[in-house]
């Protein structure tokens, strides 16, 4: 239902859309009114179990609803996170349980351990392996759009083979705890699900993550279609595939159907059984998703702009909301034609359009049928200062190269920031002889550099590669990342 973690965690708990639950920015917690799929078990008698690390996480804890949580799991993210849970049902195995483990592995950095770091490699170009953009993937937790200037042509191959290669390992991950439900004798006897809270864009549209690495996300499918598997051979038909669009919110509701538990709390998912076991009446509705442009890493001025679809099968209208301005842009995509969602024919669909806007609505309104409401945490998060206060640079990119074309022998550097404010521009240029690092001290958002004389323009390929970092005076502690481009006569 959204393009980042915490709010699908928390729809996947509840069986509620995020503008329900309440949970759409960092730091928000759930009315604790709300029922959960912990509770709901819990009432008929299985065992709870703190198995997954984001059970730590503020607004997840207030889905758990209990404090106390292992050390072991609280430890483990992108870790093993599977190995508090091999031994939490190890100790439960004699009693009804239910574990639930969230994986970090497939996030950025795309940096999967050996061996799984030498698969998928057979058809990529080893030079473009190497390029500036690739090792930034390699590197970083966050990758902002516009702040690397990948050439989807060239990068778009070795991305998706980097990302491959933290899937399967995250996939042996997965398969350590099917081998130990095995030899607990437990696997057909558990109903086991596996999913994802979003996707992860690897230049479809242009840039590489999801919401919260991106800060410019979207709701195209490349982040908000994901798998979802059952495996309960009491229940599930072993090998069927389902073509009909299902959501995150219907997990609750099937889970509870296919363990024969009623369902007492109001909430907006179906159950998926009828539709798996062919039997009884299935009405297929629309998925809304929406979601912050920049997740869990929004500073305070963009958490109320949203970017909301309404999909089926066949059609899928996406609104961007900009609030500072009042202005809604939108995107009519005719999925049945055109999957990857290239062609916007908004314009060329208007009564289409116009009913799909008409169901977002009803979704948009769907709150207004619950009684519950948002908490907010008090205490400021560790993220509140850092996402205002450090810069993003906008140019030069990662990658970038300048010529004396780019803006007539002159050098420009901006960056996102305060406009006033002092910074200093930190570079390191050249190798060997032509190695040279300093600072400079700027006022505001960008500084020009030049123009340069031809002779000097000749000279400056010479210092290659060019590096640099923008920090703002008053914090030093909050750095830029290191950008790194290069310059060429022509």
């Amino acid at each position: 239902p959204t393009s980042w973690t915490i709010p699908s965690l928390a729809s996947m708990l509840t069986g509620l859309n995020p503008n329900v639950h309440g949970i759409e920015a960092r730091g928000q917690l759930m009315d604790r009114r709300i029922p959960t799929l912990f509770e709901m078990l819990e009432d008929q008698g299985y065992a709870i179990g703190d198995t997954s690390y984001t059970l730590t996480e503020p607004s997840i804890n207030s889905v758990f609803k209990k404090q106390e949580i292992a050390a072991d799991v609280a430890l483990s993210e992108g870790r093993s996170e599977e190995s508090y849970l091999l031994s939490w049902m190890q100790e439960h195995k004699d009693q009804p349980f239910f574990a639930w483990v969230h994986f970090h592995t497939s996030h950025l950095p795309y940096r999967a351990a050996p061996p799984y770091n030498q698969m998928f490699l057979e058809d990529i170009d080893l030079e473009a392996l190497q390029d500036q953009q690739i090792e930034f993937v390699r590197s970083h937790i966050i990758v902002r759009k516009g702040e690397v200037e990948f050439d989807p042509q060239r990068h778009a191959g070795a991305v998706r083979a980097l990302f491959t290669q933290t899937l399967r390992q995250q996939d042996a991950k997965i398969g350590k705890v099917l081998q130990r439900l095995e030899e607990l004798g437990l696997k057909d006897n558990t109903l086991i699900v596996i999913t994802a809270d979003h996707g992860e864009e690897l230049l479809e549209h242009g840039f590489v993550g999801h919401a919260s690495t991106s800060w410019d996300s979207s709701v195209y499918d490349a982040l908000i279609h994901v798998p979802l598997l059952f495996y309960y051979p009491k229940t599930f038909p072993a090998g069927k595939r389902i073509d009909a669009q299902v959501r995150m919110i219907d997990i609750l509701p099937t889970l509870l159907d296919a363990l024969n538990i009623p369902l007492t709390a109001n909430i907006q998912g179906q159950s998926l059984l009828p539709l798996i076991q062919g039997t009884g009446d299935f009405q297929e509705d629309s998925a809304f998703s929406e979601t912050t442009p920049c997740g869990y890493s929004c500073p305070k001025r963009l958490e109320n702009h949203r970017r909301r679809a309404v999909r089926t099968n066949e059609w899928k209208l996406i609104a961007n909301d900009t609030p500072d301005t009042g202005d809604t842009s939108y995107e009519l995509y005719h999925l049945a034609e055109d999957a990857g969602e290239t062609r916007n024919v908004h314009a060329e669909y208007p009564e289409i359009a116009a009913e799909f806007k008409q169901d977002m609505q009803r979704w948009l309104e769907a709150p207004q049928q619950f009684a519950y409401q948002t908490e907010k945490v008090e205490e400021q998060h560790y993220l509140d200062l850092d996402v205002e206060l450090r810069p993003i640079v906008l140019f030069p990119k990662v990658g970038t190269v300048l010529t004396p074309q780019t803006y007539n022998t002159r050098v420009l550097v901006q960056w996102i920031g305060q406009e006033h404010a002092e910074y200093i521009i930190e570079y390191e240029v050249g190798t060997g002889a032509y190695h040279i690092t300093g600072e400079l001290e700027v006022v505001g958002t960008e500084h020009w550099f030049g123009p340069f004389p031809e002779d000097i323009w000749q000279a400056l390929p010479l210092y290659n590669p060019w590096k640099f970092r923008v920090i703002p005076r008053q914090y030093p502690q909050y750095p830029s990342e290191w950008i790194t481009f290069e310059m060429k006569n022509k």
